[in-house]
């Protein structure tokens, strides 16, 4: 949904995935909502997903290594043309969910090595 949401500027896209506790899904969202008002959208996938992997698990809570790639992509206008690119980057994140009638992000922090 992250690279949906940056591909048409529209940080709704993300509503509903995380509660209002995690801290770095507001800045993600914001971070939408930014290349919004820039009047600017991505020209593609900013991320792609290497393997994910439960740590933690329980009926109600789970804990998951997420290890992904973000890619270099075009930032363009309204008219398509590219204005900026983002730059490639390794990561890894550890996000903790919860069931609360569906799963969602409670936290999501960098994975340390």
């Amino acid at each position: 949904q992250l690279n949906r949401a940056f591909k048409t500027s529209d940080r709704s896209v993300l509503d509903g995935l995380s509660t209002s506790g995690c801290k770095t899904c507001i800045a993600l969202s914001n971070g939408v909502s930014d290349v919004a008002k820039a009047g600017h959208h991505y020209g593609g996938d900013l991320t792609r997903i290497n393997y994910a992997s439960a740590t933690e698990f329980s009926s109600t809570a789970r804990r998951v290594l997420v290890d992904l790639s973000q890619m270099k992509v075009p930032v363009l206008d309204k008219a398509g043309r590219t204005v900026d690119e983002t730059r490639s980057a390794k990561l890894a994140f550890v996000a903790t969910l919860e069931f609360k009638k569906r799963w969602v992000i409670t936290r999501l922090q960098k994975a340390t090595p």
